[in-house]
């Protein structure tokens, strides 16, 4: 976490104690101590908190090796659900049916229009994020970092750099917004001295920019759990900007779930049909 104003330090450094109060490891740090653990940055900040349990990957690799045990349909639809009674029997994707024991929901910003083919609401509005990865920063630090004023995230790939940042709330939509492009460009310069030629004039058009949407329900919690009038469909979204950090954990529950086991920690609050 890198912080360029006092205020801001002192409010992170609050969540770093808290932090540590409930079992995670947080330092807060100088600006030299922090010039100290990315020796490779220019940095203009006053300080920084330092979350040691904190990492970062390369999400597209992640799918790619998840995809060797799946059996994966791109681009496909789902176009309805055959039912009996209480319970879902196959799914129709194109010309093609499937039949399973079970159903799991986890389709993102596209959550709640699957659910609704199935008779159950399941409010999701998409969140919009935009990114931009550099295939040759000026300079590499050594693990993810969070611009905190400008909510920007900054994450290493290998030899590539990877920017991200915003909430834009705007259903599903992939319009790219040139202001909040801009906003998240003219930000990482404050922080980073040695960028600001990399988004000045032309370059800062070369930079191709992707968007995606991230799944967010009206009170910030995950969906996570079975449908009270559905007995073999279970719930996995709405996890807004988390969805890589609870992804492990949203699958130990839907784990549990398919298998009867005990969960760790009651998920009533998960429940998939609580605004129903």
């Amino acid at each position: 976490m890198l912080c360029k104003q006092p205020k801001t330090l002192a409010h992170e450094a609050q969540l770093a104690q808290r932090a540590n109060e409930i079992g995670l490891s947080a330092s807060v740090l100088s600006a030299s101590q922090v010039a100290s653990l990315e020796p490779e940055l220019t940095l203009d900040v006053c300080g920084g908190v330092h979350f040691h349990d904190d990492g970062h990957l390369n999400p597209s690799l992640v799918m790619q090796e998840l995809a060797r045990d799946l059996d994966v349909r791109h681009e496909t639809e789902v176009k309805s659900f055959e039912r009996r009674g209480d319970r879902v029997v196959s799914v129709n994707i194109g010309n093609e049916r499937i039949e399973a024991d079970e159903f799991v929901i986890a389709t993102g910003s596209w959550s709640g229009d699957v659910a609704k083919q199935l008779g159950v609401e399941l409010p999701m509005q998409a969140g919009k994020g935009y990114s931009m990865t550099l295939q040759s920063p000026p300079q590499l630090p050594r693990t993810s970092c969070l611009l905190v004023e400008a909510r920007v995230a900054m994450t290493p790939m290998g030899s590539t750099l990877r920017f991200a940042g915003t909430m834009e709330i705007g259903g599903v939509d992939d319009t790219i917004n040139p202001k909040r492009v801009q906003g998240i460009q003219e930000s990482i310069p404050r922080y980073l001295p040695a960028f600001s030629k990399t988004f000045a004039g032309a370059n800062t058009q070369a930079q191709p920019i992707w968007t995606g949407r991230r799944p967010v329900s009206p009170d910030g919690l995950p969906y996570v759990g079975r449908f009270a009038h559905l007995d073999n469909v279970i719930s996995a979204s709405g996890h807004a900007m988390l969805g890589l950090s609870l992804g492990p954990a949203t699958g130990m529950l839907v784990r549990n779930i398919l298998a009867n086991k005990r969960q760790p920690f009651d998920i009533a609050l998960l429940k998939p049909d609580r605004f129903a």
